[in-house]
């Protein structure tokens, strides 16, 4: 309330002569839905951050706004016009009502929506379908997920579309579609999940989705709010996530609108609300919700930083990176900035591709504060922390919307601007400039090696929403082996192309070249073209699958294959096919197929090389036998060639070593494992101490410590492994240690010394300290007067002088006295 008090202030200076005349009559007591009338953009931005708007027409001066009791009359007192809508209003309070016939497991009377499970299950599906096309990534958890004693929540996924054969991933650029962040917008992850499905799909059939799915990548969350949408698919108009934790009381009002989350430019600028119960609730920090947080660590990750600090750092023009957040509804294309009526850095660029998005869609483009103040969203994160285009796209005209007008309209009009934003992602703030590529075709898709191709397109340069189009200059194409390892991302000069009528003079132009194949080696190619407008901007490009076969069909003159005298072990055999033409004239680029009846051949398909050979390698399963191989080209078959297989017994593993050994000295193992002669055999050594290992067929070692160890050996071949353990004991040098008695010697008093050392020793060295010393095991000795002294022992056995022992004797005139210790009495 104390926000509205503000707002009430603030606003006293606004209210003119459009205000009510007359006291306000009472208001509603259940939230209504109404048409808001005013004069001007400031007064809708002055209450648009307190309202859950639905609509803004600013250049008709209302908006639609669902509001409670308490906001219809703090409206009124402001002096605003306020109409219900009872068609609307009815919306509030509708529950869903199930289609005759429809499942349980869906939105009752939307058939045509998934719900979060079946979303999900989507993905999973199509992760599994084309697992080298995706990737199913856990990107971060709802609200519900991560606060325990509530329900149990939802991951967050976006499934990765690429091919992942074409390298490096990270290199590629991205585009980063998201949906369903507001929960009741039920086209949102509808749109997102089938655009998922419609690329994948079509990969390999259409060549532009083909060759862009092969070198750009595009990442699509379609749920970024499950939990809430789990509320709204049972009818209910949910907004927000269900955070219930910031001081709303009321459970119908919980939660946080995430597109007023973001950390850019959060709570700056009356864009949103600060009451916990408000749709437009920014919550109570900057990206406090786990799904905020999700969304911004993955696009961090994605995007490099290409925008300075500053409010008014531009991007730079080659800025790579491209993300749309869908909504609904309004049939709109916004850019940012929504947290000012002034023009984003890159606003002219923006404003190009948005325009260029909205020609595809129908929808209306304009600056997103261009309808009311927004902060903390989605795209002006994206675009002003790292200077991606970033766009919304408000989808359709009802939450939820009928599933007729989604089949129908929605969807088919939106699939094409999202397939245009994937293939500018690369450069889009330069390559919305140039014109479109369209309906390029081969005359012949497949021909052989050197037959010349006529290669067309049309050049559009019009279809864009109120810019002028420039006539187009110039056209090139790049002929690209199909999924091969480099895209033209910077192409440098193509190959030109004509315009068909002779002349480049129009914004439109038929565009044609003459493709030379005699350079193509048999087999697949995809073209890549492109068109540059008198602007020198150069459109996006799109693609033509071509195939090139050999012109002449080769006798095969035989199969031989190597060797055969001998039995074959796991692809040991190399079988080699020579073709040449009935004139002596090797025939390279021939496809060969080759087949075999036991065990595999890689590859099993080959080419022929400049010799007219193919070269492939026989792998032999685990039956013995006798494989018969053959080689194809065209309908002549070479072979079969007989190749004997068999299964080679395991090793049998054995070794002795040189024990006992001494610590510090090599010790040698000899390896006495049994194998078959014509099978190689691997060997693994582990020395039992931790540290050494060898796969030397007979090593050496030297331990450091003595003891005993377990020495294990494992020897393997292509039949099996066989295990064998032996200890080995290693002897170290003598630890030296002694003890006297008596304890506590007088002068002229024999003391006993008493060798304690370790590890057998066989000879001894003693030092007294007052200058004697003896070479027995357990000496004796006398010291004439009272000191200290300090005796040392080194003793040594087979493996040589252990490390010298010393230790400090006293020698008193006098015992130590004893040492009494009086006790009181107790009595008990």
């Amino acid at each position: 309330m104390k926000r509205i008090l503000i707002l009430a202030v603030v606003l006293v200076g606004l209210v003119g002569p459009w205000s009510l005349a007359d006291t306000p009559p009472a208001g509603p007591v259940e939230p209504v839905v109404v048409r808001l009338y005013f004069p001007d953009r400031t007064h809708l931005n002055a209450v648009a951050g307190e309202l859950d708007l639905w609509e803004a027409h600013p250049d008709q001066g209302y908006a639609v706004a669902a509001v409670s009791p308490d906001q219809f009359r703090w409206l009124q007192e402001l002096g605003y016009r306020l109409e219900i809508v009872p068609e609307l209003t009815a919306l509030l309070n509708r529950r869903n009502e199930p289609l005759p016939g429809q499942g349980p497991d869906t939105i009752p009377g939307y058939p045509c929506y998934r719900t979060v499970e079946e979303t999900y299950q989507t993905l999973q599906d199509l992760s599994t379908t084309y697992p080298s096309l995706t990737e199913l990534e856990d990107i971060g958890d709802s609200w519900d997920k991560v606060t325990p004693g509530g329900n149990d929540g939802y991951d967050i996924y976006a499934l990765r579309i690429t091919n992942e054969n074409i390298t490096p991933l990270d290199s590629k650029p991205t585009f980063f579609l998201m949906a369903e962040i507001h929960s009741r917008e039920y086209t949102t992850a509808e749109t997102a999940t089938r655009f998922a499905e419609y690329l994948l799909q079509n990969y390999g059939t259409d060549p532009e989705i083909t060759f862009f799915v092969d070198y750009h990548r595009i990442y699509v969350v379609p749920m970024t709010n499950p939990d809430g949408r789990k509320i709204a698919e049972g009818g209910v108009l949910w907004r927000k996530n269900v955070d219930n934790d910031d001081g709303c009381t009321d459970p119908d009002s919980w939660g946080t609108d995430l597109n007023r989350n973001y950390s850019f430019k959060w709570g700056c600028c009356g864009g949103s609300s600060g009451n916990p119960c408000a749709e437009t609730y920014r919550g109570p920090s900057a990206a406090s919700e786990p799904e905020t947080q999700a969304i911004q660590s993955k696009v961090l990750t994605l995007f490099p930083d290409q925008r300075g600090p500053g409010d008014t750092d531009p991007a730079p023009a080659d800025a790579t990176g491209l993300l749309i957040t869908l909504h609904s509804y309004s049939q709109l294309v916004l850019w940012p900035w929504g947290w000012t009526g002034t023009d984003a850095p890159n606003g002219a660029q923006l404003q190009t591709l948005g325009r260029k998005l909205a020609w595809y869609n129908n929808y209306t483009p304009e600056q997103s504060n261009d309808l009311y103040t927004t902060d903390g969203t989605t795209d002006d994160w994206s675009y002003g922390e790292l200077g991606i285009a970033s766009y919304t796209f408000e989808m359709g005209t009802q939450f939820f919307q009928a599933c007729t007008t989604f089949e129908n309209t929605i969807w088919p009009t939106n699939r094409p601007a999202l397939l245009y934003a994937f293939t500018v992602a690369d450069t889009p703030y330069m390559t919305a400039y140039g014109p479109d590529a369209l309906n390029g075709a081969v005359d012949l898709p497949s021909v052989p090696q050197g037959q010349p191709v006529q290669l067309t397109a049309r050049l559009d340069d019009s279809r864009r929403r109120y810019d002028p189009a420039q006539n187009i200059v110039a056209a090139e194409y790049f002929v690209l082996p199909l999924h091969g390892p480099t895209p033209p991302g910077d192409p440098g000069t193509g190959i030109p192309m004509s315009p068909q009528d002779g002349s480049w003079n129009s914004s439109i132009e038929d565009v044609v070249a003459t493709v030379d194949t005699s350079g193509l080696a048999p087999g697949s190619y995809i073209i890549a073209l492109r068109g540059q407008d008198a602007g020198n901007n150069w459109g996006p490009f799109t693609a033509v699958f071509l195939t090139t076969t050999l012109s002449a069909v080769p006798d095969l003159l035989g199969l031989e294959a190597a060797p055969t005298s001998i039995p074959i072990v796991y692809g040991q055999a190399t079988l080699t096919a020579t073709l040449t033409l009935s004139d002596g004239t090797p025939t390279p680029g021939w496809p060969v197929t080759f087949t075999t009846d036991l065990g595999t051949l890689d590859p099993v398909m080959g080419y022929s090389d400049e010799n007219g050979q193919v070269v492939t390698t026989l792998s032999a399963g685990a039956t013995a036998g006798t494989a018969h191989v053959s080689a194809e080209a065209a309908s002549l078959v070479g072979g079969p060639v007989e190749v004997a297989i068999y299964t080679p017994a395991a090793p049998t593993a054995e070794f002795t070593a040189n024990s006992p050994v001494c610590v510090n000295t090599p010790t040698a193992f000899t390896n006495l494992s049994t194998y078959p002669p014509e099978v190689p055999v691997e060997y693994l050594w582990d020395f039992g101490d931790g540290v050494g290992s060898s796969t030397a067929e007979n090593p050496t070692y030297t331990y450091a410590t003595g003891g005993e160890f377990t020495v294990t050996l494992t020897a393997g071949n292509v039949g099996g492994t066989d295990t064998v353990t032996h200890t080995v004991s290693i002897t170290p040098t003598p630890t030296a240690t002694f003890t006297y008695s008596p304890a506590y010697p007088q002068p002229g008093q024999i003391i006993h010394f008493y060798d304690a050392s370790s590890s057998n020793p066989i000879a001894w060295s003693w030092n007294f300290g007052d200058g004697s010393g003896s070479i027995l095991q357990n000496p004796l000795h006398l010291y004439t007067a009272a000191g200290t002294y300090t005796v040392t022992l080194k003793a040594r056995n087979g493996c040589g002088w252990g490390a010298e022992y010393s230790q400090a004797i006293t020698v008193a005139a006098e015992p130590p006295s004893r040492l009494y210790i009086y006790l009181p009495l107790v009595r008990r």
